[in-house]
């Protein structure tokens, strides 16, 4: 059966790559199963990859802004499903433990929402602070 999100995929992914703002980069880092005897030390790095988005940063339409996780002082980044990762274009899923960076500023990401809500993304909305 084929992808039914598959055009609108491309077509965001498209348009972000025109209309982005400045360069955003999403960092994920690997790491090693915690030791049991400290748990509260995180585990070794494996690996880092650093992708590169097709996105753009704006501010938090009054829509998404519910006065806790999310502040109408924050920043959205809408970001495609599709970015770059060494020179190649991967599919990417983001994860609250990423980090991105806009213009070399680094972020915590408060919240991904995907855009569906079901089926394959065609585009994220991450949630940082200002």
């Amino acid at each position: 059966m084929s992808d039914p999100y598959a055009f609108a995929r491309d077509r965001t992914a498209g348009a972000l790559s025109r209309l982005n703002t400045g360069t955003v980069t999403l960092t994920r880092v690997t790491r090693a199963d915690l030791d049991p005897s400290t748990p509260w030390q995180p585990g070794a790095v494996i690996s880092t990859a650093v992708y590169t988005l097709d996105a753009r940063a704006d501010g938090t339409a009054g829509e998404y802004a519910d006065g806790t996780t999310v502040l109408a002082t924050d920043r959205m980044v809408i970001a495609s499903p599709r970015a770059t990762l060494n020179g190649t274009v991967v599919d990417l899923v983001p994860l609250m433990t990423d980090t991105l960076a806009i213009d070399g500023e680094i972020k915590t990401i408060k919240k991904i929402d995907a855009v569906p809500a079901a089926g394959p993304a065609v585009r994220y909305h991450m949630f940082i602070s200002s």
